[in-house]
């Protein structure tokens, strides 16, 4: 019987696991094929989280696997840490707060039988509102569009994966990378599902607009080079005019103007500024390009082999 594993990262879950872990147990019958496993990460909450989750342990022994984390270590931690520990063929991935439809994975499973390695739920939309949401949503649409066209407008941290994916995730996970950008360079363009996102009903995400923000800082640094592009661009249009300036400036001489010597002065600071800023750009793309090589990316995943020659049929 093929395994699916569950991983649900916890952090400040302490009000929510009473009733996600019975919500989940009552379901496993959704999956009648499988052999099951919950696994649940407690990443250095500070509530008594892994209390609750030590007390449903005993409870549900057969199918619940436990772990806490030393410190916090933020989500992607935790999602690595229940991936190392996973013994499924399939990998799947929930928040604890049951804000995403466990059902679904119903769903997300009959595809990965289909052939599917990675199945993303797809936020279609969400209940929650204000500046944090929407800086969410203008990251993701960056993204998008600026780094990879696969990432799901709506972001995602609902999904499926096959267990060849995890374990490249696993090795090739750094601290300042994205989690779910990895996972699309990992496993290419995935199959989405688009659902709507519930409210929390219950405590407050510890997903606070510092750390959106701090992960916002992380995908430029580490997946884009559109700062350095634009600066350099920005470089080449000091040049132009600093050049057209310059000719200006000279023309205006010859021609005993009042102007003549300001147009020169400002043509030579904008080429200083030009100059530097071009400079810093090409520096900085080659560094970009030296860290991508850096990455410790796997080139290839192999989905399929056969290896039967003729001498072996023989």
């Amino acid at each position: 019987m093929k395994k699916f594993s569950i991983i649900l990262p916890v952090y400040k879950n302490e009000k929510n696991l009473p009733v996600t872990i019975p919500y989940i147990m009552d379901r496993l019958s959704l999956f009648l094929n499988y052999e099951v496993e919950v696994i649940l990460v407690c990443d250095g909450s500070p509530d008594k989280s892994y209390e609750v989750m030590k007390e449903y342990q005993a409870m549900y022994s057969q199918n619940i696997k436990i772990v806490n984390l030393l410190k916090n270590s933020g989500q992607r931690a935790a999602v690595n840490c229940g991936m190392k520990i996973a013994k499924g063929d399939v990998i799947g991935v929930i928040s604890a707060d049951l804000q995403d439809p466990f059902e679904l994975f119903a769903e997300m499973l009959n595809y990965w039988e289909q052939g599917c390695p990675f199945v993303i739920a797809k936020r279609k939309g969400r209940a929650e509102k204000g500046i944090g949401a929407f800086c969410s949503n203008l990251l993701h649409k960056f993204i998008n569009k600026n780094i990879n066209k696969n990432y799901p407008i709506g972001g995602f941290d609902f999904y499926l994966i096959d267990k060849k994916i995890a374990k490249e995730f696993i090795i090739s996970d750094t601290h300042n990378n994205s989690m779910q950008l990895l996972l699309l360079e990992l496993g290419g363009s995935a199959k989405q599902i688009e659902y709507v996102r519930k409210k929390r009903e219950i405590g407050s995400s510890g997903w606070s607009l510092t750390k959106k923000l701090n992960q916002a800082l992380n995908i430029f640094a580490v997946y884009s080079d559109k700062p350095f592009r634009y600066f350099l661009r920005f470089s080449i249009l000091c040049l132009i005019i600093s050049f057209m300036m310059f000719l200006y400036g000279l023309f205006s001489f010859t021609q005993n103007a009042d102007n003549a010597f300001f147009c020169i002065v400002i043509s030579l600071i904008l080429l200083g500024i030009g100059s530097v800023n071009g400079l810093l750009s090409v520096m900085g793309l080659y560094q970009f390009k030296w860290m991508q090589n850096d990455r410790n990316m796997p080139r290839y995943i192999i989905d399929d082999m056969i290896d039967e020659t003729e001498e072996d049929k023989a």
